[in-house]
């Protein structure tokens, strides 16, 4: 374990080559069977396996469909992945982009809806968006940085939203369990009972 988690925090330092890395994890693998080396070539396996998954990963994190279409406006589809939280001047909520035109692909994003009704976690919707780039430092706060660190690379900026679905799988399941947390806490529910149901239903 504690192999494999410097392997993942090496990650954050260089990133591994990917063709490369497999090389070394399958030659640390191949050094298992020489008895005297099984231990530490296990070990160097194990590290080698976590910086390439973490580089991986943080790879897909930094890869952006939409980050060149900044500025364009377009018809999209997108799911609801998260609770609605209400600004003064938007209504923001995490979404994931199924369609973008005639676009298929998966990318989460920042979606701004103006004040008014807002979608349930879990729906499916239909709108017109503008893409747009996350507001740098600011005040204190660098959106662009909190939200990258998130896999999130644009904020869509949307209009003349509907509904058109609800997503099923694991996900319908957590999005069914919310809603019902969300009902339990019911007016006048107070202390303990009331942090833990709002702590669940805010995860």
């Amino acid at each position: 374990m504690l192999a494999a988690c410097t392997g993942l925090a090496l990650a954050n330092a260089t990133r591994a080559p990917a063709s490369g890395a497999i090389v070394l994890v399958a030659l640390a693998a191949g050094a298992t069977t020489i008895p005297r080396a099984r231990l530490p070539a296990c070990a160097l396996a194990l590290a080698l396996a976590g910086w390439w998954w973490g580089s991986a990963r943080l790879d897909a994190l930094d890869a952006s469909v939409l980050r060149p279409e900044i500025g364009r406006s377009a018809a999209v589809t997108a799911v609801v992945t998260g609770p609605v939280r209400r600004s003064t001047f938007a209504l923001r909520l995490p979404a994931e982009v199924r369609r973008f035109d005639e676009r298929r692909l998966r990318e989460r994003v920042l979606l701004e809806l103006p004040l008014g009704r807002s979608p349930p976690q879990g729906a499916v919707m239909a709108l017109r968006v503008t893409v747009a780039a996350p507001r740098g430092p600011e005040d204190g706060f660098d959106e662009r940085g909190w939200l990258a660190r998130r896999g999130v690379h644009v904020v869509l900026h949307g209009r003349d939203w509907r509904i058109v679905g609800r997503r099923g799988g694991i996900g319908g399941l957590s999005d069914r369990l919310r809603a019902h947390v969300a009902r339990a806490i019911a007016p006048g529910l107070e202390g303990e009972r009331h942090a833990v149901l709002a702590g669940i239903e805010g995860q």
